[in-house]
This record gives structure tokens, C-alpha cells and sequence, in this order.
């Protein structure tokens, strides 16, 4: 209903999906083999997880991201709070980064009202994009949708927050897109969305230099939807 579909580029006949219903919700992850015609759930937590955030094991989205490393097309990664990565067909998933959000427990509340809408695939805190450097195997990306930017550079051993490099960034954003650069690993692009903080602003940066520093590219699009 929700998620991303992504054929192997290796294969295209096989395809990996991300969608929300049935199984963990927010974190159905699906193999599908069109030749065929053929899927199985190959879901990273396959235990029904909904209500408050603070409850569950894994945080995911309703569209959590799914990328199939640029690098290695039997190398899969998908965003909890954490990175998950699957080399064996989805047969079994590794955990390759800790809670990389800002874990703020007073948004993993319940909904609240008179009927609470804690259906397990709308949570704050979770990872919202993943790069991975075609460049540099191993050089992963990773967005959150509450405002960090994180890196490593090795297959995910260790983790840098480079979210205080980025200049002028607000609060709260939503890190919805990063792309690493085909023609350079030290380079990557970035945008963040603000439009749940009630700005239309755009937010779009680039580091080259493994995001030591970034600088915004935003000269010449409108500041807002009325300027």
C-alpha cells in the first residue's frame, strides 16, 4: 500500500518491496521473484508491533526505506531507529547501527483522544533515508525524521553524528533524502522537510568532504510557497 518497490539490478524479474499492514505494520519487507510468481514476507521483526512508540522493539514508517547497496545487489538495508542489513536473501537480518534518532521519549507517547490513533506506522524517532556510497563500499548515509544526519564509513562498526556541521538547520526536520554522489565518496546531497514544524522553507545542503562541513544549495528556489 505504502512502501517502495525495487528491482535488483542485477535481476530484474526480482523485486524487493516495503509496504505497512499485516506482520510488524510498519515493517513488512517483501521478496518477490516475477519469473515465478512468487513472494515471500522476509519482514525484519515479524512480531505485530503497533501502539506507542515507547513499546516497541523497532520504530518503523509507513514508507521505511529500503536500499539495495550500489556496491553488493545481495546487500540490503532498511530504517527502524536503527539500520538493518539482510545478505542472505532476507533469511535472516543484522542490526549494523545503534538508535541513530534522537530517541525523545515525550514523542513516543500515545496519540492520545478519545480514540487513540497508535496504529504502529506513523512514529517519530526512525531512520528516514539510507545512502550508501557507490564510491566507497561500506560509506553508508542515514537521515532521521527527527532532524540528524549520521555516517559511517565502515559497513557500520562505528557511527559519526554530523547533524551540527550542517549550517542554519532548524530543529525537528525531517531527513527525507540523501544521495550520494556517483562520482565522488566524500560528497552526498541532502534535503529536509519542515513542513510538520509549519515551514515550507527549503532545505537543501551538500557536503564534499564526508560531511565535515555542508553548505546550502538553495540559491534561487523560493523560500516559501507564497514569496
Amino acid at each position: 500500500e505504502s512502501g517502495w518497490a525495487t528491482p535488483d539490478p542485477v535481476n530484474s524479474k526480482l523485486i524487493w518491496s516495503t509496504a505497512s499492514g499485516s506482520g510488524m505494520v510498519g515493517g513488512i519487507v517483501v521478496r518477490f521473484e516475477e519469473d515465478r510468481r512468487q513472494f515471500r514476507n522476509v519482514e525484519v521483526w515479524p512480531q505485530q508491533s503497533n501502539g506507542p512508540a515507547e513499546g516497541v522493539k523497532y520504530r518503523f514508517v509507513w514508507d521505511a526505506p529500503l536500499l539495495i547497496s550500489p556496491n553488493d545487489h545481495n546487500t540490503i538495508y532498511v530504517g527502524s531507529q536503527h539500520v538493518h542489513r539482510t545478505q542472505d536473501g532476507g533469511q535472516s537480518w543484522q542490526v549494523i547501527s545503534p538508535d541513530l534518532t534522537l530517541n525523545e521519549k515525550s514523542r513516543q507517547q500515545s496519540s492520545g483522544g478519545l480514540t487513540p490513533d497508535n496504529i504502529g506506522v506513523e512514529y517519530a524517532g526512525v531512520v528516514y533515508s539510507i545512502a550508501e556510497s557507490p564510491k566507497e563500499k561500506g560509506l553508508i548515509w542515514a537521515g532521521t525524521n527527527d532532524g540528524l544526519v549520521q555516517l559511517t564509513r565502515d559497513g557500520g562498526a562505528t557511527w559519526m553524528n554530523v547533524t551540527k556541521n550542517i549550517p542554519n538547520l532548524p530543529v525537528w526536520g525531517s531527513v527525507r533524502s540523501i544521495v550520494a554522489s556517483r562520482y565522488d565518496a566524500a560528497t552526498a546531497y541532502l534535503t529536509v522537510d519542515f513542513h510538520q514544524m509549519n515551514n515550507r522553507d527549503p532545505f537543501i545542503y551538500k557536503t564534499a568532504d564526508y560531511g565535515k562541513t555542508f553548505r546550502a544549495i538553495t540559491s534561487g528556489i523560493p523560500k516559501s510557497m507564497l514569496s
